[in-house]
């Protein structure tokens, strides 16, 4: 046999024990069930799809919230926890029986949390009573002091959408904070929104005109900076993320210090008629080192407990830009813009 013979003889004895090994791995996860329990998670979301939606419209609840909760809860799987909550949306027993007052439900039995129309039916009666008891739209919408802006991303056009206070809604909020890669685009008037973060992070423009102050004071949730090179794939894609989401807001920051200093060389007009331009002030408080501590994936922790750190972090974080600033609001700006934004030149 000659050199090539062998080589050939020894590929295919290579291959044949490659397709041997993954027909005995395959073999071994249709045994354990795993396959059978990949296979379900990634088609349970689309079965329950036509409950998921009917539940949506029959509610008044958004459909990309029911989906993130039972994602969230259960990954879209029958399971019961060690408080004895069930079924896809995770229900316990003592809110089997609140929504079973509330709803008028007679035949209801604890086992039914089981079947996955009767738990999304539930679960989503109950989202509604928790949005509509903690979130008054109503006084929000009427509520002229402070204004309130949200954005979204229009998915088709590609344009920043601004929600004003008097225009805000659950779904609004929803669509604000719709990333793609979790959730189902929110539709509005049958329109897909996604988070706001790719256009506007925060939108400062509107502020302009609907106010007449000439002081901005920005609460920074991201970091600019980063004093590390992420390596893994993980650390990269997070390190993106918030270059992504920062880069709206750095083009606007630009923007500002761009009319600042035509105003200063006296080459636009300061004022608040018409033709004119404010002199913004710009402040910021950020939560600095303690932020830096935090991955992305901090931002789908819904722990109370988590929500109390970044409270008081927030406030000790704000009570050290007033010790330090209090003097400069309405007097001159707290954030040197052109060594924020400036491009770093070779």
């Amino acid at each position: 046999m000659n050199r090539k013979a062998r080589r050939r003889r020894r590929r295919w004895l290579a291959l044949g024990a490659g397709a041997a090994l993954i027909g005995l791995v395959a073999g071994a996860l249709v045994a354990s069930g795993t396959f059978d329990k990949a296979l379900r998670e990634l088609t349970l979301p689309l079965k329950h799809e036509d409950v998921i939606r009917q539940q949506a419209s029959e509610k008044g609840v958004d459909a990309a919230l029911i989906a993130a909760v039972i994602y969230s809860e259960s990954k879209f799987s029958d399971a019961t926890s060690s408080a004895g909550a069930r079924g896809l949306m995770q229900i316990t027993p003592a809110a089997a029986e609140f929504i079973e007052r509330q709803s008028g439900a007679t035949t209801f039995e604890m086992e039914d949390l089981s079947d996955p129309e009767i738990n999304i039916r539930y679960g989503t009666f109950l989202l509604k009573e928790l949005l509509e008891r903690f979130v008054d739209f109503d006084a929000i919408r009427k509520c002229q002091t402070p204004q309130l802006f949200v954005t979204a991303t229009n998915v088709q056009t590609g344009h920043l959408r601004i929600f004003p206070h008097d225009k805000i809604t659950a779904d609004a909020i929803l669509a604000s904070a719709c990333l793609p890669l979790l959730f189902r685009a929110v539709e509005i008037d049958g329109v897909p929104y996604w988070d706001g973060g790719y256009l506007g992070n925060p939108s400062i423009f509107p502020l302009f005109s609907k106010t007449q102050t000439e002081d901005v004071l920005l609460i920074q949730i991201n970091p600019l900076v980063r004093q590390t090179t992420p390596t893994s794939s993980q650390d990269i894609v997070n390190r993106l993320n918030e270059i992504t989401f920062n880069s709206p807001l750095m083009g606007e920051l630009r923007a500002i210090d761009f009319v600042t200093r035509l105003i200063d060389e006296g080459r636009l007009p300061r004022g608040l008629g018409h033709g004119k331009y404010r002199r913004i002030n710009m402040h910021r408080i950020a939560l600095e080192a303690s932020a830096k501590q935090l991955n992305a994936g901090s931002k789908l922790n819904t722990d109370y407990d988590f929500f109390e750190l970044l409270r008081n972090n927030g406030r000790r974080a704000a009570r050290r830009f007033l010790d330090a600033h209090f003097d400069d609001i309405g007097v001159r700006g707290t954030v040197d813009l052109q060594a924020e934004v400036g491009a770093e030149w070779a």
